[in-house]
């Protein structure tokens, strides 16, 4: 079996250490799945730091150089286009659900017969609603096969569009530690400090 992911930028380091764990998995079990980055980064991440491929251990393409508003709509929905009726595969992931260009796959997906699925990070806290939005969204959602979601407010942002629990899959998130993490280094740091972390601390960004 073969699966064909489209996600939206290479640039997070968490996006690859999921991707390469799932192309680890995959192999173990006979599936085959490949990486379509549309293209490196955004706009607002480029300026935080370069790509770094280091963190991406799986077979992957990139469509676009640079970032993803750099590209345009119609230029991205004909490359998307393009790259689906080219590579062919028994299951389609969906980057999301929020742009034209997504919603152009899912219609290809819809007409070529191909099962897909989506990526889904939103909750019901994000943003106040929209009618027309919201209509829009059942629409979608009641086209996919299945659901990769964020974690459990995701899981019942979906389920509120009345998606079933069964094809919502919430396990689908990871943190790029550094390539010279030690767990046990760590914890002796932590041994030899234990007057100042008996207490539990908190750091909030966002």
């Amino acid at each position: 079996m073969h699966v064909l992911i489209y996600h939206n930028i290479l640039w997070p380091k968490h996006i690859g250490a999921v991707f390469s764990k799932l192309s680890s998995l995959g192999k173990q079990s006979g599936i085959d799945a490949s990486v379509v980055h549309l293209a490196e980064t955004q706009n607002m991440r480029a300026g935080l730091s370069e790509v770094d491929r280091s963190y991406h251990d799986y077979p992957f393409r990139v469509l676009f150089r640079g970032s993803y508003e750099k590209v345009g709509v119609a230029r991205m929905t004909v490359a998307l286009i393009k790259d689906l009726l080219t590579h062919r595969s028994d299951i389609v992931v969906l980057p999301g659900y929020e742009r034209i260009e997504y919603w152009v796959m899912l219609g290809l997906c819809v007409l070529m017969r191909r099962p897909r699925l989506v990526f889904v990070d939103s909750t019901g806290y994000d943003r106040a609603k929209n009618r027309w939005k919201e209509s829009a969204k059942r629409i979608f959602f009641a086209r996919c096969n299945g659901f990769l979601c964020y974690g459990t407010r995701s899981k019942e942002y979906l389920l509120s569009y009345g998606v079933p629990a069964a094809k919502i899959y919430p396990g689908c998130q990871a943190t790029a530690l550094a390539h010279d993490y030690d767990a046990a280094e760590v914890q002796c740091v932590y041994d030899a400090s234990a007057e100042i972390f008996h207490v539990p601390r908190f750091i909030y960004v966002g």
